[in-house]
């Protein structure tokens, strides 16, 4: 169980690496402010910790998939 666990930082170190290399830098965000969405739309409900945490995420994927009741 120890080595799985150990094996398991090792990877999530890697894909940690892989997307600071490749994402979270953006050439075009630094030269344009325009070329970075920082107004995203996140409704309130999501953060409020008085709605079931099962809640909010359904929450949260219908309205990353733009479904909402």
């Amino acid at each position: 169980m120890q080595v799985s666990r150990i094996r398991l930082h090792e990877v999530q170190e890697q894909k940690k690496l892989l997307f600071d290399e490749f994402a979270r830098k953006s050439d075009a965000g630094e030269a344009d402010r325009r070329a970075v969405d920082t107004s995203e739309y996140r409704p309130a409900i999501l953060d409020d910790e008085a709605v079931p945490l099962k809640e909010r995420i359904i929450l949260a994927e219908q309205h990353r998939l733009g479904i909402h009741r």
